[in-house]
């Protein structure tokens, strides 16, 4: 069954807040903990089971708007407390009952699923943030990981949701709260962590082409960085962030260009946004330097079509390019990478090209003579030309 919009639950779901109020405060006034936890349980489980109880179809087998509706209103006002009783199994089931009534997905319930915890860890942490910490800690992974699957399927809204959450998350994280010398410490650990995680899923989802929501997720590692003073941290976020900031451009660049490509065939403006986005993006070599040589930067156009009649050749003699040809193109490319030049695509270009030829010409060298290609090749992906 389709799940209800806002508008339709409002009214169902206020009805029966009101019909167990009584209930919801009573359990919310039991002094132990334990004993509260218990008392959310038992009235969830009764929310639940009235929820199942409710009849969707008609005798024919329609679906009853009404029903429909009200059944999806017990089920959440019953995950809610669930939540707040922290019995993962009753959320558990909760879960897939909804799962198997509407059309929701895994990942939809797991967003909303954090978003309540995150209310209820919100409410208990009042005033005692560092014996919270591991709770804090684990809502903000699941957020991050919520956001990367909710990105994935195609809901941008999920995942800005979520990042929005991720954000509340760390405000509750600042050292005012942790007054102590041993609470400071597993705080600035924690901080570590979830800056390193930042760091990683940004990666996954540059990999995955969500460019702009990589840049968001560095800028929440680089808060992460600052909260735990963490100078080393700080850098790194900025190095990533001063990295990725040019893949949204290059991604508009290129759906421009291809907009274009009938047009402007021979434009070299578009035949540049083509070949960067096909060589660094999607590893189309072939494709990519028929562009490059096409392009709007001379000293990359001459070397790709060097390497284009080369490899043409090469293909129209059905035989490998020669150990001389192939030492002679990575030496080309390596000029141009050794030129130091500030453009980051045009240094990542030639680098990545560098590295494929030398690398061509291992089978014919001499174990030393390899050894020392191997050394120089690793001493340019670090930066040592």
């Amino acid at each position: 069954m389709p799940v209800p919009a806002d508008e339709e639950l409002t009214q169902p779901r206020s009805s029966l807040e009101e019909f167990f109020k009584s209930d919801y405060y009573a359990a919310a006034a039991v002094a132990d903990a334990d004993a509260q936890n218990v008392a959310f349980l038992e009235l969830a489980k009764k929310l639940f089971n009235e929820g199942k109880d409710v009849v969707t179809r008609d005798s024919k087998g329609a679906v009853n708007n009404e029903a429909r509706v009200e059944r999806y209103a017990w089920y959440i006002v019953a995950l809610n407390i669930a939540v707040k009783s922290g019995d993962n199994e009753l959320v558990g089931k909760i879960s897939e009952s909804l799962s198997f009534d509407y059309q929701i997905t895994s990942y939809e319930l797991s967003n909303q699923i954090t978003r309540l915890r995150f209310e209820n860890v919100l409410v208990y942490s009042q005033g005692n943030t560092p014996q919270f910490l591991d709770a804090w800690k684990l809502l903000f992974q699941a957020a991050l990981t919520n956001l990367r699957i909710s990105k994935d399927a195609g809901n941008k809204i999920a995942a800005v949701q979520q990042l929005d959450l991720m954000n509340k998350i760390l405000e509750q994280l600042q050292p005012k709260f942790f007054l102590y010398p041993d609470d400071k410490k597993q705080l600035n650990t924690t901080l570590g962590q979830l800056h390193g995680e930042c760091i990683s899923n940004s990666e996954g989802l540059l990999q995955n082409l969500h460019f702009e929501l990589a840049l968001k997720v560095l800028h929440v590692a680089k808060r992460i960085a600052i909260t735990g003073n963490g100078k080393s941290e700080e850098a790194e976020a900025d190095k990533f962030i001063a990295e990725f900031a040019r893949f949204p451009k290059m991604q508009r660049d290129f759906e421009a260009a291809r907009l274009n490509v009938g047009q402007a065939a021979n434009d070299p403006k578009n035949n540049s946004a083509q070949a960067i986005w096909r060589i660094l993006i999607l590893d189309e070599w072939t494709e990519g330097l028929s562009f490059l040589a096409k392009g709007d930067d001379p000293t990359l156009a001459a070397i790709a079509k060097d390497d284009n009649l080369a490899t043409d050749a090469a293909r129209e003699r059905n035989a490998p390019l020669s150990f001389d040809d192939e030492e002679i193109l990575a030496k080309q490319w390596r000029k141009l990478y050794n030129a130091n030049d500030k453009d980051i695509n045009r240094r990542e270009i030639s680098l990545r090209r560098t590295t494929f030829w030398y690398e061509q010409t291992f089978p014919d060298l001499t174990p030393l003579k390899r050894r020392e290609t191997e050394q120089m090749l690793k001493d340019l992906a670090n930066g040592n030309p």
